[in-house]
């Protein structure tokens, strides 16, 4: 049984992928020198956006055909981010350039925004 003793339900486990919002890492090069840094630039993933991700469970509350799922939250497409670059290249009608970042190089720039035990993780 699934029951979740907290509410008398079944439970739901919402499980979102990559977020759209981890782009606004890039955020200050772009703004600077119209340059975008990334280890991982032809990996592509669907990414979502968080304010979509917080309309979930509500939906998963009001609706009975959730009980005992895991849902797996991802965006619709999936998008590399030197394919992100492009985007953002074409919405400011400027060249942003796409700089692939060693593992190295990756590491040192995630330590500057991210809690160590996150930029170890293997």
């Amino acid at each position: 049984m699934n029951r979740a003793p907290w509410r008398g339900g079944e439970w739901t486990i919402l499980r979102p992928g990559g977020f759209a919002s981890n782009a606004f890492a890039r955020a200050e090069s772009v703004r600077g020198d119209r340059t975008a840094f990334d280890p991982f630039g032809d990996v592509a993933l669907p990414v979502v956006d968080p304010a979509d991700i917080a309309e979930v469970p509500a939906v998963a509350l009001r609706e009975n055909d959730h009980g005992g799922q895991v849902c797996e939250l991802t965006g619709p497409t999936a998008v590399t981010p030197r394919e992100q670059a492009a985007v953002l290249a074409e919405v400011l009608g400027e060249e942003v350039a796409f700089v692939g970042l060693t593992r190295e190089a990756a590491h040192a720039h995630m330590s500057q925004f991210m809690p160590p035990g996150v930029v170890d993780e293997r």
